[in-house]
């Protein structure tokens, strides 16, 4: 039976979370498989012209300097400037801003420990709520047609990750997997293949990193969280 272990990241070198670190969570690892969260066309520009740069990209290229392995794109669409649009706006709030800034902190201290806990779901439930709390101060129509139309692209989004994943499944065999997914796709995608798991003929084994899988850092201590009522 084919296993895949979800690993949360951030597509950018932040303190601890970096490729080094990454590539230790690989070797650790030794799958022969990884899904990347890029699309065909972001694939390209990572590993054949370039021009694009992410923290797993560069883990990747340095495992595959000693390990013989496939690397699968599996985003079917690349989600819309209504995101990006929606992420500038939000920012010129100065309480969305803070807390934003001080997840930054707590994924630059800790790491893929942190990016891999409830604390990280706890952390963009708490923006979102802030979301909520702009919309409902500003009365900002233009901000929550952008929230419903990326939320909408979130979800096909995720569900097309995992629609890909099953598909190569359904074709190929292998032992040990893995899947790199951003932080923020955490709380939301994982319930999404629990549910594709019960419901699928083809079974795959799944595994959700936890905080204590890995890296376990000797100043890491949740009570920092206490913090984010800002």
């Amino acid at each position: 039976m084919a296993k895949i272990t979800l690993i949360c990241t951030t597509h950018h070198e932040n303190g601890q979370c970096n490729s080094k670190e990454l590539l230790s969570i690989l070797c650790n690892i030794n799958p022969e498989i990884i899904f990347e969260e890029l699309s065909i066309k972001a694939f390209k520009q990572c590993y054949q012209t370039r021009t694009r740069f992410t923290l797993e990209a560069s883990a990747i290229i340095l495992y595959l300097l000693n390990h013989d392995i496939k690397h699968i794109p599996v985003v079917k669409t690349e989600l819309t400037e209504d995101l990006v649009k929606k992420l500038e706006l939000l920012n010129e709030n100065e309480t969305y801003r803070q807390l934003h800034n001080y997840f930054l902190s707590l994924e630059s201290k800790y790491g893929f420990q942190f990016l891999n806990s409830d604390l990280n779901n706890a952390a963009f439930e708490k923006l979102k709520i802030i979301e909520e709390m702009i919309l409902k101060k500003d009365d900002a129509k233009i901000l929550t047609n952008l929230i419903k139309s990326s939320e909408s692209a979130i979800d096909n989004y995720e569900n097309g990750i995992i629609d890909n994943i099953y598909c190569y499944c359904n074709h190929y065999t292998f032992g040990d997997a893995v899947m790199f997914i951003g932080a923020a796709h955490r709380k939301s995608i994982m319930p999404k293949i629990i549910e594709r798991q019960q419901r699928e003929i083809l079974k795959i084994e799944w595994e959700f990193v936890n905080e204590q899988r890995f890296f376990v850092h000797e100043n890491y201590h949740p009570i920092d969280f206490i913090k984010m009522d800002i």
